[in-house]
């Protein structure tokens, strides 16, 4: 699908978007350099704008209990957002198991951790950029956030896994069209055809997405139940 993205731009453009992506794909993490000023300061603004107020509100209600919860949940997110796969379309997606975090601790706790497993992928695997790390933590964190807490109060207690796994798949296309957005309000792309190479690679992807959401929560049932009462924020 990304051939849809790139011949959708000018030559001198698809010259530079292709020189990024050395393996002719485009996921959600934006590299540096594809977004224009004004996209950038949106993105920045909205992230930072979200993310302090987050920040306090979990901070208030931390207590001892959570904390090695936080921690571990954190090191999930940091290591299963490393790895990519591919899937058709010359394109790869990655696992972010945001959802999955967001509905055992909370959406304002997934999202600052999603947060700082992003700060340290920039830093550590310049996997996306500086100016772009608003744009990408509003991908793969606020969406999928925003997504578990308007969900919270009427997903079905009957096959409710089933749901939360459904949730993860449509975050995932969310996130992509999202991405798509970005990029086409700052040139880079035509937004339809854009969206829709973005969307359709990223419904592979929004699938493993759900069976692993699935899985593991199927195992945290088994193994720790409690972990699925504990209070969430």
């Amino acid at each position: 699908m990304f051939w849809v993205v790139v011949h959708s731009v000018p030559v001198w453009k698809r010259s530079f978007l292709q020189g990024q992506q050395g393996r002719r794909k485009i996921e959600l993490h934006i590299p540096e350099g594809f977004l224009n000023i004004q996209t950038v300061v949106i993105t920045q603004v909205t992230a930072a704008g979200s993310l302090l107020p987050a920040l306090r509100r979990v901070n208030a209600r931390l207590s001892s209990e959570r904390v090695p919860l936080l921690g571990l949940a954190a090191a999930f997110l940091f290591t299963v957002q490393i790895f990519s796969f591919p899937v058709p379309g010359g394109t790869s997606v990655h696992i972010s198991g945001v959802v999955l975090v967001a509905f055992l601790l909370g959406s304002l706790s997934a999202y600052i951790l999603t947060a700082a497993a992003l700060f340290l992928h920039l830093f550590l695997f310049q996997h996306g950029g500086i100016s772009s790390f608003g744009a990408n933590l509003m991908n793969i964190g606020l969406l999928p956030c925003l997504f578990v807490y308007l969900a919270k109060g009427i997903l079905p207690a009957k096959n409710r896994f089933l749901w939360v796994a459904g949730l993860a798949w449509l975050a995932k296309l969310g996130s992509a069209f999202l991405c798509a957005v970005q990029l086409h309000f700052s040139g880079f792309i035509e937004l339809k055809s854009g969206a829709v190479a973005m969307t359709i690679s990223h419904f592979f992807g929004g699938a493993v997405e759900a069976v692993v959401t699935l899985s593991f929560l199927n195992l945290i049932q088994k193994i720790r139940p409690e972990l699925l009462e504990i209070n969430k924020v």
